[in-house]
């Protein structure tokens, strides 16, 4: 089974090497080249017995103090909201995929990497942009898809269900929970105005649910603070996200790594680091409940040798 980008992108290829064959040619090498290459796609589309369409763009019109009169919007407010919104959503791609795959098959899994949002269009006359997932695989953008899904479901929960919210915050990770804070801050200090669609989900929220949504979300208790402690890392898992390390009293913790570290630095320090102690530089977030305990989760930042 194919997905719907990929069979797009089978269909313009064979459109251009068509074009390119009614031209002419002088090389008979080239145009029998040609012809053989539009055969196999043709073949390769024939043979296609359905199309798995999920939706991975993510489009969003905002009002007020974010845009310029009829010029657009602003680009620091676009820069801000696309990027929390991107790591936003990744740390939740990241939970779905660490949820569906078993211990044994961590790390185990080939060409499987951590998909990023990226935008991909200004909507002209409408004063926002459009994001599009950087991934066209299959099994990415299912995930991607519902990813996209819940974020846009929490952002609406949290203006629009006071009831439900508490119960939900409690079971979304720390570090979601401070993104969905830092969106609403951005948002609802310079747009009147947002509304989201990708696919069948869509929330639209006014000024004074922005701002009710920020107040339910900024009393959350979570704190974030910059640590460098020596541990020693256990391994660093690319297929979900996710590193873990033993601390100096031989407890056992598992965070998630940093969305602008790519695959090739993640692997460069499982390679030199995996089963040795050294250094950890992390994000720790800590979601302090009401009655409890504390939950502590960590995003690794970098990693370094232990002088």
């Amino acid at each position: 089974m194919k997905t719907y980008s990929e069979y797009i992108w089978l269909k313009r290829q064979l459109a251009e090497m068509e074009e390119v064959l009614k031209l002419n040619i002088d090389s008979p090498l080239m145009r029998v080249s040609l012809e053989k290459r539009i055969e196999c796609i043709q073949t390769e589309l024939n043979s296609i017995d359905a199309v798995e369409y999920f939706d991975t763009s993510l489009k969003l019109w905002f009002g007020g103090e974010a845009v310029y009169g009829s010029m657009g919007i602003f680009s620091d407010f676009a820069s801000k909201t696309s990027v929390i919104l991107s790591n936003m959503i990744a740390t939740k791609y990241t939970e779905i995929i660490s949820g569906k795959l078993n211990q044994s098959e961590r790390g185990k899994i080939k060409g499987l990497r951590k998909g990023k949002m990226y935008i991909s269009n200004i909507l002209h006359g409408s004063f926002g942009y459009e994001m599009g997932w950087a991934r066209n695989d299959l099994f990415s953008e299912q995930n991607a898809s519902q990813a996209i899904g819940e974020v846009i479901s929490l952002i609406d929960l949290a203006a629009k269900d006071e009831e439900h919210l508490d119960d939900v915050l409690k079971n979304e990770s720390p570090r979601t929970v401070t993104y969905l804070r830092n969106f609403y801050k951005t948002v609802s200090e310079t747009s009147n105005i947002l509304r989201m669609e990708s696919g069948m989900n869509h929330t639209e929220l006014s000024k004074t649910e922005l701002q009710i949504g920020y107040s339910r979300v900024k009393q959350s208790n979570i704190t974030e603070t910059y640590i460098t402690m020596e541990a020693l890392l256990s391994g660093i898992f690319t297929d979900s996200g996710t590193f873990e390390f033993v601390d100096n009293e031989g407890h056992r913790r598992i965070g998630s790594t940093a969305e602008d570290l790519d695959d090739e630095q993640l692997a460069e320090y499982a390679r030199r680091y995996t089963n040795t102690k050294c250094k950890l530089v992390m994000k720790e977030y800590k979601k302090i409940p009401t009655h409890g305990k504390s939950k502590v989760t960590y995003e690794l930042l970098q990693i370094q040798e232990i002088e």
